[in-house]
């Protein structure tokens, strides 16, 4: 199984902490190697990094993935700039024809939610990791990606969402089918992977996956990182 890793974007919110976001120190590791160290001990040792803004950096901080026991290729997405869907787009070629995890660069997340999602993999089948409980995002709901799932189906998905059940936690695992409603989303201006995610959800196409009590953070202000530092610290999740 391999993964892609989207790394494109300039995340602004922690922009005044350390750019590219993925390279934010996280207890003395860029948040983007915690990543890739988690899906390894989860048993995925391939990586494709999608990269955009100062995209060198991260390049030059991850190299081949020889020092971290992976391998690592990357993708160049110029038009960052747009939104993440055009950086899931822009790997379209590397994974053409496969299942692969979809992660994103800056969500930490327990190995065990990666590690029974490959495990229960079923081919053509896009799987949303799903957080259901909703208790522990009262602070952050406003900026969270909400889902409503029904009998395991994604029904509807998007930060604006007023009826929800779930958390969207950007831990996939992807059909190249998801490349097909990128491309019908870019073309009508609509530039997030959530757009695409809708459609995919619109056609019965979106499973959901329920992660129970495993913890995970979408890092993206000064508080979350707290919060994942906290959870390294507390052993909610391994140190790698």
């Amino acid at each position: 199984m391999r993964a892609l890793i989207i790394a494109a974007g300039e995340g602004k919110r922690l922009g005044h902490l350390h750019s590219p976001k993925p390279l934010t120190p996280l207890l003395g590791k860029p948040i983007i190697e915690r990543v890739i160290l988690t899906a390894r001990s989860a048993g995925v040792a391939d990586f494709t990094v999608v990269v955009g803004f100062k995209g060198d950096a991260i390049r030059n901080a991850l190299g081949d993935g020889g020092r971290l026991g992976v391998k690592i290729d990357y993708v160049v997405n110029e038009n960052w700039r747009y939104g993440n869907g055009t950086s899931v787009y822009s790997a379209r070629d590397a994974f053409s024809d496969e299942t692969f995890v979809l992660l994103m660069a800056d969500h930490l997340f327990d190995p065990y939610i990666l590690a029974e999602l490959i495990e229960k993999e079923e081919k053509d089948r896009c799987t949303l990791c799903v957080d259901f409980n909703l208790e522990n995002h009262e602070a952050s709901l406003r900026d969270d990606t909400k889902v409503l799932v029904e009998n395991g189906m994604v029904k509807e998905i998007g930060k604006d969402l007023v009826h929800f059940n779930g958390i969207d936690t950007g831990i996939f695992l992807m059909t190249p089918r998801i490349f097909d409603a990128l491309e019908e989303s870019l073309e009508k201006g609509k530039y997030s992977l959530t757009d695409g995610n809708r459609l995919l959800a619109a056609r019965g196409l979106l499973h959901a996956r329920d992660i129970g009590d495993r913890f995970w953070v979408d890092i993206d202000d000064l508080e979350s990182l707290r919060r994942a530092e906290s959870a390294l610290q507390n052993e909610l999740i391994p140190g790698y």
